[in-house]
């Protein structure tokens, strides 16, 4: 899992990887394959049909590791305005009430742990992190990136490299080493 993870750039189209701003939707569970392939046909539905102001977006969209539905769209091309921001709302509260499943819950944090990815409530954050269960080199997906650019460079990433890094620090500190 590991090396798919790290490869998973080569998914997206080169006009997407500088300029394209970025919504990542994290599933609260991961799809099963069925879900995943009905995803993924509706993914592409929306991608051809997505508009704004009349004028076809310029997008990509990808079901990422059967749990992070991620959409792009170069602005260069045609500006993503509040009605297809909207229209893009409606489509994913959609697949929440289909599949039963929440995708913009922002209180847990997914991270990859002995090969799986794990998603840890914020809740309980602090506690695994005591346990030594993540470390600052522990690969985190860090959702609120907004452009191409990071979405290539900085999605996935040591969890120590992103706002966590104040948390070890703090741990470390408590800790006495």
């Amino acid at each position: 899992m590991k090396h798919i993870i790290e490869n998973y750039q080569s998914v997206v189209p080169e006009n997407f990887r500088h300029n394209a701003r970025v919504w990542i939707y994290q599933a609260d569970r991961v799809f099963t394959s069925s879900e995943s392939k009905e995803i993924t046909e509706a993914l592409d539905s929306f991608n051809h049909e997505w508009n704004s102001h009349g004028d076809k977006v310029a997008s990509f969209v990808h079901l990422f590791f059967n749990r992070f539905i991620v959409l792009m769209a170069d602005e260069r091309v045609v500006h993503v305005g509040g009605c297809s921001t909207d229209a893009s709302y409606r489509f994913l509260k959609g697949l929440e009430r289909i599949h039963s499943v929440k995708l913009f819950g922002r209180h847990s944090l997914a991270f990859l742990v002995d090969g799986m990815i794990r998603t840890i409530p914020l809740t309980e954050l602090q506690e695994v992190l005591e346990h030594g269960e993540i470390t600052g080199d522990t690969l985190y997906f860090n959702n609120t990136i907004l452009t191409g650019q990071d979405f290539i460079t900085h999605w996935v990433v040591p969890a120590g490299s992103t706002w966590l890094a104040t948390r070890f620090k703090e741990l470390t500190a408590t800790s006495g080493n």
